[in-house]
This record gives C-alpha cells, structure tokens and sequence, in this order.
C-alpha cells in the first residue's frame, strides 16, 4: 500500500503505482520474508512510511505529517537499531522538502518560526519510540546505549571490499539475483534523476550507506536467511525509481516482450520455489559458507529449485501412489551427500525420520530439526494445507480470501485510468489519514511498552555481574519460566571479557532435580564454536546462546539450572571470585507435560 501510495505522490499515475507495488510483491524478497519474524520486514514498513510522510507533507502542508515521519522512523529505530544507517537520508530529505518550503515564505520571521515547528513535530514523533528503547535498554542492561547485542558492535573487522563483492556479485547472496528491480536500477536512477532530483539523491544515499554498512560487517551476508537479509530495506528504493523508467520501455515492444519473459523466467526459478518452500533449508544442507557463497552449483537458488521439484515429485508419489513399504531412514553423514539422496531418492514428504546426534548446529538449531524430510518438503503455501487437511468449509473459504485480494488487485489495476501530468491532490480522507496513522501508532506503542517493561523489569532482576577468576564476567541470562518435556530450553548468558584470555574455554550449563541429581546438560564453547574465547579481549561483550534437551520423560516440577566455565582440555573450573565456588545457579524451571 505505502509504495502504491508513494509512487502516486511522485507520478500521479494510478496504474503506474499499482505496477510498482505489484513489481515489489512478486520480483522483490518481500514475498518470502512476510512468512518469517525477521525484523527487515517491519523495519522496511517504517522506514519507507517515514519517507512516504515526508512527501505528503509537501502536499498537504498539514504536521501532522511530520509528526508520522518521526515516528515511523523512531519505530524503525525500535524495531532495529541499525535502522540508524537511514538518518543521513531522512534528514536530507527533510532538509530539500523544507529548504523548498522555507525560501519560497518571504517572511523572515513566519519562515524561521515555521520550520521550528517542523523540526518539533518531527523530533517529537521520533523522540517518542526512541525515548521508550533507551529507557527499556536503562531498566534491563543498566545502559541506555547497552542493546544486548554485546559483540554486534565488533564486528566491523572484514574487508569492506569482500562485503561488496557478495552483496553485488557472488552468486549466493547478490541483491541482483535475489531482487529483479536491482538489474534496472542504474537506468532507472538516470531517469529519476531527471524528474524527481529530490527522491533520486536520498534513495542513492539510502541504498548506498545502507551498502557500505553492511558490507562492512564480517556477517554481510545475514545468513540463516533467504538472499542478502540486511538489504531488504532497500528494496523500495530499488523499485520507485523504475517509475521513471518503465513508462519509456513500455512503449517499445520489444521492451515489453524482453521485460515479461525474464520476469516470468526469474520468477518461476528464483521467487516460486522460495514461496513454494522455506527458502532457508539451504542452510542445513551442511555444505560450506564459502560454496553457498561463491559456488554457483552450490548457490541457495538452485538448491530451492532442485528441492522443489523433489518436493512436485515426493507429493506426486504421495497423492497418486503412496509407497506402501517401509522406507529406511537416513544413516548418513550431513552435507553434499544427504542432498543429493534426499533430492534423488523417492521417499514419503512425511518421512523417512533421521538417525543423528541431537547436536546442535552452529545457528544454535538441532541436526534432527534440520535433517528431517518433512522440514525440507515444507510448503509454506497455506491456502494448500487449509484444503488438503481442513475438513471445515467455511475456514477453507476464509483462507482463500487473501487470494481473491489479488484477483481484485489484478482486475483494479486494469481498470485504472491514466492520471498523467495532473497533480495529485489530497482528499479530506487523506488529510485525516495521519491522525488515523498517529492514533493507531500510539496504541501500538503504549501495547508496546506495556510489554517491553514487564519483561525488562524481570530480566533487569537477571543481572549478575559474577567474575570468574577476574577474567570472564557474566553480566546477564534470560531464560523462559516453564518449559515441556522433550522440549528445549533456550538460555541466553550475556559475557563480558576483563583480561585477555589465551586459552579456550567451554560453558556448561545443567539441569538439577530436587536432589541435585543432574537431568539433563549442555556444554559448548561460545556462540557453538564460532567466537572462542581465545579470540576475546578486554571489553569484548557477547551474547551466547545453549539449548538445553530435556528428556521426554522427566517427571514434572521445579528444576535448578547452574552454569560455569572450564578448560575442555585440562578439564578445570574457573571460580567464582569472593565466592570460591565454580558454578552459579540461575534459579529453576518448571517443567511441566
């Protein structure tokens, strides 16, 4: 909706801006990432609802606008720190949207008096959810600028020109592989440039600042996710500007044949099989970062396409001849090999189930999990499963709704006259639109901040601060108050390092009854391996993460969980300074059926 109404706001063309919003639903990762809980969705909806104010503004002269722009950009803020990268742009879009407005006022005096109340308005809506994060940071990590992202601020230690060259060229995780409107964008930028001067600059600053960011971070690549995650924020500012463009190409036919046969080719190969299924099982496949990466037979789209048409083929065999011998599990070793039986082998979608370790990969997610047959024929199409195993009609013809949405959306957009060269103009719906914005925004962030300082006000109670042989301190935990049988505890242990440490160390964690009886346990060096302590220096903060299996038949009632830190060579404890002691107890759990 916000990039329909953006793209009005600068072409004033109805059925331009409904092309743009349909080439942003199906040729972007938009699609994919609005099945998941990661943070860029939201986070892109606030930022480009901060943008969209902006450009209102100019038409309906009203502060409220400006007061919706502060706060959709706050709301990023709170939704993701890093959503900081955007200031540049949004302030310089602020100051060419309001150095137009304040030289054409020949009134010194009403002009300077003007823009204080913009910049207020403005400041006001961002202060409000930024205000509630800095608080929230205070009550729980004893800091306002303390995030809980503990080494997520160090990580800045890899060659920018190695983040370029995969989120641009590698074959794994380019934005132009991943985002159809990214082949365009430098054509597309030229022509903007032309018309829209203002928009052209802060989207290039957008994407640019937002690429050399990420590019700088050892993890750009975001992985454990579908393409470059960290880019998806971007993808607006990818697809506006092609309204500069396609107007151009539309009216040549070999354009118009060359644009619909790659985008119904890029889409059948890359967006459908990501739709189809999870798009992330890549990630379990056990082949190396470097192959997924760089490694064209090894990229994450063609594995998703292999897997989809193993998945056609599984279901094919389920619907129309279902196997009736039983199928023997998988024995084998993770990685290249499991693939190639999983995606050459007919089996049941249901089955067979793995015989592995329950051992933990390094996203902190268990082999088991990863390694079933069911989780790699995952269709995420629900409209599919609602039909297939609902025997409730009317829930069936409640799920097809979303999809008659689109019909609509298909019909409207035929439907819809051009508008060109006549300047949009707001409607008193439009006028009020921003207190509708505003009052739902606000309701959002009291339900939020009702949330946010319950918990923060139970986890500051978290705070340890223990020193273990003056070396490594243990600042923080978190963990749920009841949990399953046969479930997993997640345990959160925020670290801080005090002295260089030249020896690694494991963490443990156990699980104790009433009789201090160890039940369950889980040792693992920090982050799974990945970040040992040897590699820590003094300040070094981390958030560490161990899951915790209890057994499917622990009988219920309340568990004590201790951890502690030790050399997996020599086998010895740290102590606990002024205690003596080598573990620290973290209170109990209840475990309930």
């Amino acid at each position: 909706m916000l990039i329909y109404l953006f793209a009005l706001q600068l072409f004033s063309n109805r059925k331009l801006a409904m092309c743009l919003a349909l080439v942003y639903g199906f040729f972007t990762m938009a699609w994919p990432y609005s099945k998941y809980t990661f943070s860029e969705p939201p986070q892109t909806l606030c930022i480009l609802l901060s943008f969209y104010a902006l450009k209102a503004y100019t038409s309906s002269k009203s502060m409220s606008w400006l007061l919706l722009s502060g706060l959709g950009y706050g709301m990023a803020i709170l939704t993701k720190v890093a959503s900081a990268v955007f200031a540049p742009a949004i302030l310089l879009y602020f100051i060419l949207l309001m150095l137009s407005e304040y030289r054409a006022n020949p009134n010194k005096r009403a002009r300077n008096a003007r823009f204080i109340r913009q910049v207020l308005y403005m400041g006001i809506g961002f202060a409000l959810p930024v205000g509630t994060m800095l608080l929230y940071n205070t009550i729980r990590f004893g800091h306002p600028l303390l995030t809980g992202y503990g080494s997520a601020f160090n990580l800045f230690d890899s060659s920018i020109l190695v983040g370029l060259h995969g989120l641009l060229l590698s074959t794994g995780k380019s934005i132009f592989l991943y985002s159809l409107p990214a082949v365009l964008s430098i054509p597309a930028f030229i022509y903007l440039m032309r018309s829209h001067r203002n928009e052209a600059v802060v989207f290039l600053l957008a994407i640019v600042s937002n690429l050399l960011f990420y590019a700088s971070l050892s993890y750009w690549h975001g992985d454990t996710a579908w393409g470059p995650r960290y880019l998806v924020p971007i993808e607006p500012y990818l697809v506006l500007p092609l309204g500069a463009l396609l107007p151009t190409l539309w009216r040549r036919r070999g354009w118009r044949i060359s644009l619909a046969v790659v985008a119904a080719v890029w889409f059948l190969l890359v967006q459908a099989p990501a739709v189809i299924t999870d798009p992330r099982t890549y990630i379990g496949t056990g082949t190396p970062h470097i192959l997924r990466y760089y490694s064209p037979v090894d990229s994450p789209i063609v594995f998703n396409l292999r897997n989809v048409i193993s998945l056609v083929r599984n279901w094919s065999i389920n619907w129309f001849a279902p196997a009736t011998e039983v199928l023997p599990p998988y024995q084998g070793e993770p990685g290249k090999v499991y693939v190639d039986w999983l995606l050459t082998t007919k089996h049941s979608v249901k089955g067979p189930d793995l015989v592995l370790s329950d051992t933990n990969t390094w996203c902190g997610l268990s082999v088991t999990y990863f390694y079933s047959a069911h989780f790699f024929h995952l269709v995420d199409a629900w409209w599919w499963y609602i039909a297939r195993y609902n025997n409730n009609g009317w829930l069936t013809l409640l799920g097809l709704i979303p999809l008659g949405l689109v019909a609509y959306v298909l019909y409207a957009f035929r439907r819809s006259r051009r508008l060109d060269d006549i300047p949009v103009q707001p409607t008193a719906m439009a006028q009020r639109a921003p207190t509708w914005l505003i009052s739902l925004l606000a309701v959002f962030l009291i339900a939020t901040n009702a949330i946010l300082f319950s918990s923060a006000r139970a986890d500051s109670a978290r705070r340890l601060n223990i020193d273990f042989a003056s070396v490594i301190r243990l600042c923080s935990y978190s963990m749920p108050h009841r949990v399953r049988a046969g479930h997993t505890i997640e345990l959160r242990l925020y670290w801080e390092c005090l002295q260089p440490v030249a020896i690694d160390y494991s963490i443990f964690a156990h699980l104790l009854d009433a009789n201090g009886t160890m039940v369950a346990q889980k040792d693992s060096s920090p982050v799974n391996g990945r970040d040992p302590t040897s590699g820590w220096y003094p300040g070094y903060q981390i958030a560490d993460f161990l899951h915790i299996q209890v057994p499917p038949d622990l009988e219920p009632g309340q568990y004590e969980i201790i951890v502690g830190i030790y050399d997996s060579q020599t086998m010895e404890r740290l102590t606990i300074d002024a205690v003596g002691t080598s573990q620290v107890s973290l209170g109990t759990i209840t475990v309930t059926q």
